[in-house]
């Protein structure tokens, strides 16, 4: 299974928690060349962006986490859209991050994961748990 690239809600341990109904734990890494961008419709995105350097966090998950991820990141609203991330260590690593396509925003400098406030973010994590399938 491929590698994912978190660069926002999932990065947090809570949210990956109640998602996934488990500790999923992560590894911090880096990618050049993509700014987190908020959009018009108040979502997070990934794009091209010449000298930006997005941080984030490396999941290994389970096929069953995957599809949660998939349903959670509103598949194929955003899509898998395959990178390569630097680990801390310096390893490159390929991984997948979930983007919407040519959809632009203002960059987020300001280390926000989402665009909720963390209760509300929290409350809608724990809503769509209940109603997955």
């Amino acid at each position: 299974m491929p590698v994912l690239f978190a660069y926002a809600t999932l990065r947090d341990d809570e949210v990956r928690a109640r998602l996934f109904g488990e500790a999923v734990s992560g590894e911090s890494a880096a990618l050049a060349g993509w700014q987190v961008v908020e959009t018009a419709d108040d979502y997070f995105n990934i794009v091209p962006e010449l000298g930006a350097i997005t941080h984030g966090t490396l999941l290994h998950l389970s096929p069953e986490q995957w599809r949660l991820a998939d349903a959670f990141e509103e598949v194929p609203l955003y899509r898998r859209h395959p990178v390569k991330a630097r680990c801390a260590n310096g390893e490159t690593v390929e991984a997948e991050l979930y983007r919407r396509d040519d959809v632009p925003g203002k960059p987020v400098r300001d280390g926000r994961l989402s665009t909720l406030p963390r209760d509300a973010l929290l409350a809608m994590v724990d809503a769509f748990r209940r109603d997955w399938r």
